[in-house]
């Protein structure tokens, strides 16, 4: 098991999609013949997107496949020398590694971590429906477990355009009442508890507590399309 698995959560975004896989897909290939990108795609049921959730159902059907995860949105396309110099870096256990994260303290965005870095810190929350702040969940996470984080590429880097092309759409942003609710609790709540109560909030929706189902499998040598409801 020394295979990267790129993981792309997924919805209604073809035309993105489509450039990833013409222009991103070949510069992986190129520096790594063995890369696998998985895209997870949530079912058109109605529900608020999911990004958190999307991608421990990547990080759960790969497990056994993966020895290190990337975390990619579809609507970011590294360069060339930022897959070869990022993309193929080595991580080690028990470490994250920031490619292109938001100046803020949180992991969002491209991140690069070991398949038992993930598992020890329960992936993702499954319950974050709609746009922000699962990232800051998972640094929350990460830093509950003394999780070595680097990170290289930010945001408000003002020549961003020389590492990526992106295509910056937020159609699944949810109600700012519910955005709230969420920054409220990982922001200024959680940072508060006592080390039981923040292990036990960690544990109470993650990895461990995942349901899904999966409804299609496209597969090809280098790109698994799941169609999953979640």
């Amino acid at each position: 098991m020394n295979r990267t698995v790129i993981c792309i959560p997924y919805r209604n975004r073809k035309p993105h999609l489509d450039y990833y896989l013409e222009h991103t897909l070949p510069l992986l290939l190129k520096y790594d013949p063995t890369v696998l990108v998985v895209i997870v795609e949530q079912s058109a049921d109605g529900k608020p997107f999911n990004r958190g959730k999307l991608l421990n159902v990547a990080f759960q059907e790969y497990k056994k496949e993966a020895q290190f995860y990337i975390t990619q949105d579809v609507d970011t396309n590294p360069l060339e020398h930022v897959v070869q110099n990022l993309y193929t870096k080595d991580v080690p256990d028990h470490a994250i590694m920031g490619i292109y994260n938001s100046e803020s303290n949180t992991l969002g965005g491209i991140i690069k971590c070991r398949n038992t870095t993930l598992f020890k810190i329960n992936g993702f929350p499954n319950d974050f429906w709609g746009w922000g702040v699962e990232d800051k969940a998972l640094q929350n996470r990460s830093e509950f477990y003394k999780v070595a984080i680097t990170k290289n590429i930010l945001t408000n880097n003002p020549e961003v355009a020389k590492y990526f092309t992106i295509f910056d759409d937020i159609k699944d942003k949810v109600p700012l009442q519910d955005f709230n609710q969420k920054t409220h609790v990982q922001y200024r709540i959680y940072p508060h508890l006592d080390k039981a109560t923040q292990e036990g909030f960690i544990h109470s929706s993650g990895l461990n507590t995942l349901h899904y189902s999966v409804l299609e499998r496209r597969l090809t040598a280098s790109v698994h399309h799941l169609v999953v409801q979640i």
